[in-house]
């Protein structure tokens, strides 16, 4: 018997030895970490939403080229989302649980993100939003489960909101009123805009809301004139805000204007839609470290990713709106992503890897607004970004917090 059992004991070492026995990470193998990516290459907010994408994989094919990460390149695998929950819960659910991906690099809507949070907390697979800035499942604001696997993209919506007020009370301006559309993510910067207001023992002298997908704004124009603001808070997306400033100059609107950055996905057409002439008291936040066109501020690479963008994508090196904006978003946050995975060390897993980034401190991406440091309390990234004034035909940076 007791010789039996030392074979027995022998026999499992070498099987142990020789892997075959050892559990492996999913996704990851001697040469390969799978990531799953999300974005809406369909539907009416396509064409913003893969713009993020593309930064990212210019990133992510960097990297491959110089070999990867201790050897391992990355496989990324991309499903369509549709700015959709229900598309992306159906998505997110094929690359979690079909393609058995190391981590979720997903997501610019932040419903979307907000689909994923049950499948996230089941598997307990680290998910980075490409570019979705909703607070609401990151921590401090999330104490659930999924505060431990999911890390923030783009500046958090409730600080677009408190930003964008620290920038009007800086330039004295105390009759504030804002309007935002009636989803999370508008609602989001409303909370942190108000709340930012109330800390100085203001309030909004209006405020109107609407839905996204709205083609006329003139009854809120309306309304917030009848109170004459100082300036007016704009938390809208991008097809709606320019119908906005239009009409608010049509219908003599004359106050200043400041936008949440996702409504300037393309300056171009903002300025196509609104004219010259609504845009010459308008300001945008920005959570990059340069404006659009780059103006090479000290310390940022936005306009060497700029060139590394158009070669990677020949066919539209000419285009004047090529990159979108939201491409240095998607490099910011791969950015990140690839960070973690160099800090988690070769022997990747996923707990390694959250651990990477919980530890993150003063990470300089060379492209966002301000540095990274996440903790195991708080996984939000970007909490003030710069102020830009735009009219059409010029812009400058007019604030940093």
């Amino acid at each position: 018997m007791k010789k039996w059992l030392a074979v027995f004991a022998l026999g499992l070492a070498l099987f142990g030895l020789t892997g075959l026995g050892r559990c492996e990470e999913k996704g990851v193998t001697k040469d390969k970490i799978k990531i799953g990516v999300l974005t809406a290459m369909t539907g009416p907010y396509a064409e913003y939403d893969v713009m993020w994408s593309q930064g990212g994989k210019v990133v992510f094919d960097e990297i491959n080229q110089k070999g990867g990460i201790y050897g391992r390149k990355i496989d990324y695998i991309v499903e369509d989302d549709g700015c959709d929950s229900t598309k992306g819960s159906i998505a997110g659910k094929k690359l979690i649980y079909n393609e058995n991906v190391f981590a979720l690099y997903s997501g610019v809507c932040t419903g979307v993100v907000n689909a994923l949070v049950p499948d996230v907390e089941a598997e307990k697979i680290p998910l980075q939003p490409i570019g979705a800035a909703g607070t609401n499942y990151v921590r401090p604001w999330n104490k659930g489960p999924s505060g431990k696997y999911i890390f923030g993209g783009a500046m958090g919506l409730y600080y677009h909101g408190e930003s964008m007020v620290d920038f009007a009370l800086s330039r004295g301006w105390k009759k504030v009123a804002i309007l935002y559309q009636t989803d999370q993510w508008g609602v989001e910067v409303y909370k942190g805009a108000k709340s930012q207001l109330e800390k100085s023992g203001l309030a909004f002298v209006a405020e109107e809301s609407i839905v996204r997908d709205a083609t006329d704004t003139s009854v809120q124009v309306i309304k917030i004139r009848e109170k004459n603001p100082d300036i007016v808070v704009l938390a809208l997306y991008p097809r709606l805000g320019p119908i906005f400033l239009r009409q608010a100059y049509e219908l003599g609107l004359k106050t200043n204007f400041v936008a949440s950055a996702g409504m300037v996905s393309n300056l171009d057409t903002l300025r196509k839609t609104a004219r010259d002439e609504a845009l010459q008291t308008f300001y945008y936040l920005w959570d990059r470290c340069d404006m659009p066109g780059g103006t090479g501020a000290p310390g940022c690479e936005i306009s060497d990713w700029i060139k590394k963008i158009r070669k990677a994508y020949p066919d539209k090196a000419n285009d004047p709106n090529f990159p979108n904006p939201y491409s240095i978003m998607g490099i910011g946050t791969a950015t990140i992503f690839v960070e973690g995975l160099r800090r988690a060390g070769q022997d990747l897993t996923r707990e390694k890897f959250i651990n990477a980034l919980e530890t993150m401190k003063d990470f300089d991406t060379k492209v966002l607004s301000s540095k990274i440091s996440f903790s195991s309390n708080d996984h939000l990234t970007i909490r003030r970004g710069i102020i830009v004034k735009y009219t059409g035909d010029k812009q400058e940076i007019v604030y940093k917090p």
